[in-house]
């Protein structure tokens, strides 16, 4: 069975006006999309415009960090202790950390805000 006609978009930028993309990653982008326009898929240089929204990056660290909260949390339960910092890796750590103080209609709000965000993502795909 042959797949169906695509719409691709190709975003030659990092989101939110980000650091620069290295040549050979460009590069690789448009190899990849001459090859898939070659196979009969349309190739838009376009993105859904939700990819540079700047609270994106603060929402989706919220519910980050509550998850790795959690799952410390459940770590700490299975050996029997609440986990310290000298426990895990820093980094693991210092992701956690203001997961432990964020409150549950805050969490709610960034799980709601990111899941309006992902259709609003989605919606590039049907305009």
């Amino acid at each position: 069975m042959e797949p169906s006609q695509l719409r691709i978009g190709v975003m030659k930028r990092a989101p939110l006006g980000g650091a620069p993309l290295h040549a050979d990653c460009v590069a690789a982008v448009d190899s990849t999309a001459h090859l898939l326009q070659s196979l009969g898929h349309v190739i838009d240089e376009s993105h859904p415009a939700a990819l540079d929204e700047p609270e994106f990056s603060a929402r989706f660290m919220e519910l980050l960090a509550c998850l790795v909260a959690g799952a410390l949390n459940q770590f700490g339960a299975m050996v029997g202790r609440k986990l310290i910092q000298q426990d895990v890796e820093l980094w693991t750590w210092s992701l956690a950390s203001p997961g432990f103080t964020v409150l549950a209609p805050q969490f709610l709000a960034s799980v709601q805000w990111l899941q309006l965000w992902s259709r609003r993502v989605a919606g590039w795909w049907s305009g």
